[in-house]
């Protein structure tokens, strides 16, 4: 396998080989129809589609512009050629405005991509308009699902001592704007509103060295120092 498959984007193919570990202990994903919202070069893709053994793994990204990777599909079809995969599709367009048609996904995920679609520094659940703009997004996930689908959020919360110490977010080399990150609590609040139910709130801990910590940093306490990173996973 050449390197270049799996070296763009995020910095280690561990990343998403632990997305997708989280995930399928969730949801069976074999055989399964699998949508990812602001899927990059296809990563996460690839891996339910070699591992996963997914019937159909369907990404959808802008590609160009604001909010995206550069030439994603450019690497994606290099990925695709390398690896001779099949069943496995990138979408190019707006996820908001693109229509599926009669398309329905058993397993939709949105990792570190929602803050992309909808950006801002206001709180979810008190500004009407930006509520409003969650609400259509969270109800066109509910809707392209199939029934008793599960829709798989990871997100990065603003409330973390790298976001109120600037010393100490220096020292990280942090390049996050957690001014645009969301709570737990904002997101999942909108998601029973459009109709999910059964969301399950794990905090997790991105870094490899501190792997073998991880249940150590599963709360938003332990974790406050290190990461605000959580993933919610809803049922419809």
């Amino acid at each position: 396998m050449k390197h270049s498959v799996f070296t763009q984007g995020r910095n280690h193919f561990y990343t998403e080989l632990n997305f997708f570990n989280e995930i399928k202990r969730i949801a069976h994903i074999e055989n399964k129809k699998i949508l990812d919202i602001g899927c990059g070069e296809g990563r996460l893709l690839t891996i339910f589609n070699l591992f996963g053994k997914a019937e159909l793994c369907c990404g959808i990204d802008p590609a160009e512009g604001k909010g995206s990777s550069n030439s994603v599909l450019d690497v994606f079809k290099k990925n695709n050629n390398t690896l001779g995969l099949k069943n496995i599709k990138i979408i190019q367009d707006d996820f908001l405005t693109y229509d599926f048609g009669e398309m329905e996904f058993d397993i939709i995920t949105a990792t570190d991509s929602i803050h992309h679609i909808i950006n801002t520094k206001e709180n979810i659940l008190k500004n009407l308009k930006v509520n409003f703009q969650f609400n259509t997004l969270f109800k066109k996930i509910y809707n392209l699902l199939a029934n008793k689908g599960v829709f798989v959020l990871y997100e990065c919360s603003k409330f973390t001592l790298r976001h109120y110490c600037k010393s100490f977010y220096n020292l990280t080399k942090s390049t996050v704007n957690f001014n645009t990150k969301h709570s737990s609590r904002e997101y999942s609040k909108i998601l029973r509103k459009v109709g999910f139910k059964d969301l399950y709130l794990k905090y997790y801990l991105r870094s490899y060295y501190l792997n073998k910590f991880k249940l150590l940093f599963s709360n938003p306490i332990t974790i406050f120092p290190i990461d605000s990173h959580y993933f919610i996973f809803s049922i419809k």
